[in-house]
């Protein structure tokens, strides 16, 4: 898809009917962010392919969480927790 000059540079197709609830960046950013699913969740919940969810997470620029789940979360707290 190219953007024609007389196009906005902002993605205004979330309101039209077509876009899937797992291509709006709000939806997605809510899932896998916000509820912490997994894109193979995020699949599942839609009837699509894990791929297709990480196409759209890196189409939105949405921050990728580490293959490692949570773990790194956890680490992170942990050591903020430790006296200096």
């Amino acid at each position: 898809m190219t953007v024609k000059e007389s196009e906005p540079t902002t993605r205004k197709e979330y309101n039209r009917p077509h876009v899937k609830p797992y291509q709006q960046k709000e939806i997605l950013e809510h899932l896998y962010h916000g509820e912490r699913l997994s894109q193979q969740e995020i699949a599942q919940r839609y009837d699509v392919t894990q791929p297709t969810i990480s196409r759209w997470i890196q189409y939105h620029g949405l921050q990728r969480r580490s293959t490692a789940g949570g773990a790194s979360e956890s680490i992170e707290r942990t050591t903020e927790s430790l006296p200096r």
